[in-house]
């Protein structure tokens, strides 16, 4: 992957965090280099597993904090 391109601008530019010219640009480096289609395609993958995972805390943390309230 090209060095002066980075996993960061991909995670971004997933989360839509990216202005729309560097948007322009990534999609561009990801669509004319195969490396970095290949990473984006792994983070997307990785972001998926993330998205699917629920983390829910414990029935007994949950009454702590209303107990607060």
């Amino acid at each position: 992957m090209d060095p002066d391109f980075t996993r960061n601008q991909l995670i971004l530019y997933l989360y839509n965090e990216t202005w729309m010219a560097d948007s322009v640009l990534i999609q561009r480096k990801i669509d004319h280099d195969p490396a970095v289609e290949i990473e984006f395609e792994h983070l997307k993958e990785i972001l998926g597993k993330l998205d699917d995972s629920v983390v829910e805390p414990p029935d007994h943390c949950l009454a702590k904090v209303m107990s607060l309230i």
